[in-house]
């Protein structure tokens, strides 16, 4: 029997795929245990496995339908989730997520989840992060339809100018990059220098695409170390 931590940071539907895993592990004689916020507490034991803190919790940021429509506002979501709920909490997020996988054989973690790689480096355990949609694999040769990507004239240059806007798109994650930077030196791991969200995950042993090939293929640049799923339905 193997001990298995489940990271996610989110609503139910970032939860909910977890749960069918953690579910199918239990089914398979496994030991699961889900790291996530206080609030899905209740849900996470219903399905049969352990639970874990994981900070910051949708509590934290004031009235929790406030909070979502912020979070779902489509001109500032994005910036909302990644700058209030996510960056400022790396630190504390990943404490928990290191205090939950103790003792675990193996980490499976979604996408918020930014120092989960360095948790299973810490811990010198396999890890796999995985993705709840295709648009989080931002690959160039078939990327998510952002206004900006759908223009004439980046159609027309594809991956190249794809390629470009990537990058430029990745400068806002300078201060991201550094709160990981600071775990990673605090953990006395060596530097990582991927970007997050946009390279492939360093040190991963499989990338899980929780969906199905027929709803997205593996973009050409991901299929390697890619393992699509299908969909890992709960509830």
């Amino acid at each position: 029997m193997a001990r298995i931590a489940l990271a996610t940071f989110g609503s139910l539907g970032d939860l909910h795929p977890f749960l069918a895993i953690a579910e199918a592990l239990k089914a398979r004689g496994h030991d699961p245990v889900v790291i996530t916020h206080i609030g899905h507490q209740a849900r996470v034991e219903r399905a049969g496995a352990q639970f874990a803190p994981l900070r910051p919790d949708i509590s934290d940021f004031g009235d929790p339908a406030e909070v979502m429509r912020k979070a779902m506002d489509g001109t500032r979501g994005s910036d909302y989730v990644m700058n209030t709920m996510t960056v400022p909490w790396i630190k504390r997020t990943s404490d928990d997520v290191l205090a939950g996988t103790d003792g675990a054989d193996a980490l499976i973690s979604s996408s918020l989840v930014l120092c989960a790689g360095a948790v299973a480096e810490r811990l010198g355990i396999p890890w796999f992060p995985a993705a709840l949609q295709p648009g989080v694999m931002l690959s160039p040769w078939d990327p998510p339809h952002l206004p900006v990507l759908d223009w004439p004239i980046v159609r027309a240059t594809r991956p190249v100018s794809v390629q470009v806007l990537f990058g430029l798109m990745a400068l806002t994650l300078m201060p991201m990059r550094r709160e990981i930077a600071k775990v990673r030196r605090d953990w006395n791991l060596r530097p990582d220098p991927s970007r997050p969200l946009f390279d492939p995950p360093r040190g991963a042993d499989c990338f899980l695409a929780l969906y199905s090939a027929h709803f997205a293929p593996i973009p050409q640049d991901r299929r390697a170390g890619t393992l699509s799923t299908g969909f890992p339905f709960h509830d």
